[in-house]
């Protein structure tokens, strides 16, 4: 039972990440923010900076309360006896979360700011540079998060205190959706909150009942 009591605040704080996370996702619009030319999406970020604003704060709260969730986890799977699958997963969760933070802040100032230029009919020269940087700071986030839910359910595996099931589940869609990202550059395996699901099923199991 103490592990029990020991393990809730970690499931709560991984749902809370995706639920954070979704209140800022849900109002993405892909026919403003993902058309082809990069001048189309400056022009819509310039017209809709509110949403613009509240997508990714959200989505940066979001982050941010999934991987405590995570470092929580990490030492209730030390008390276990989980001492190396765990902190691994946790340490790649949390590089990937510092350099898709580091993406947002980029969408939130520079990005805002070339926004401005475009209204005016100028696209920035240093900005599609700065567009990549963005996009590969969130490719290796969203890849990192991958092989953290394959490392996550092999802590469970080897703990021994969630079930075989959802051990194995980690382990091979994680294994398979980051391998399915580089290999589609992305594609159905893109969207951020891919990134949250695998916690967020944990964190269930965890206030269900270890």
């Amino acid at each position: 039972m103490a592990m029990v009591s020991e393990a809730k605040p970690s499931g709560w704080i991984l749902c809370a990440g995706l639920v954070v996370f979704m209140v800022g996702a849900v109002l993405w619009r892909p026919s403003w923010f993902e058309t082809q030319r990069l001048s189309d999406q400056l022009k819509n970020v310039a017209a809709h900076p509110a949403v613009w604003t509240w997508i990714h704060v959200w989505m940066a709260a979001g982050v941010v309360l999934t991987t405590a969730g995570l470092a929580v986890w990490a030492d209730v799977q030390r008390q276990a006896g989980e001492r190396l699958a765990t902190p691994i997963a946790f340490t790649m969760y949390l590089i990937g979360a510092v350099f898709w933070l580091v993406a947002i802040a980029l969408r939130l100032t520079v990005h805002e700011w070339a926004a401005s230029q475009a209204v005016q009919g100028v696209v920035p020269d240093v900005y599609p540079s700065i567009h990549r940087l963005s996009g590969l700071l969130y490719a290796v986030h969203m890849v990192l998060a991958y092989l953290s839910f394959a490392a996550l359910g092999a802590g469970v595996l080897r703990s021994g205190i969630l079930g075989r099931g959802l051990g194995w589940t980690g382990v091979a869609g994680g294994g398979a959706f980051a391998l399915g990202f580089l290999a589609l550059r992305g594609g159905p395996f893109a969207p951020p909150f891919i990134a949250h699901v695998y916690t967020f099923v944990l964190g269930v199991k965890i206030l269900r009942g270890l």
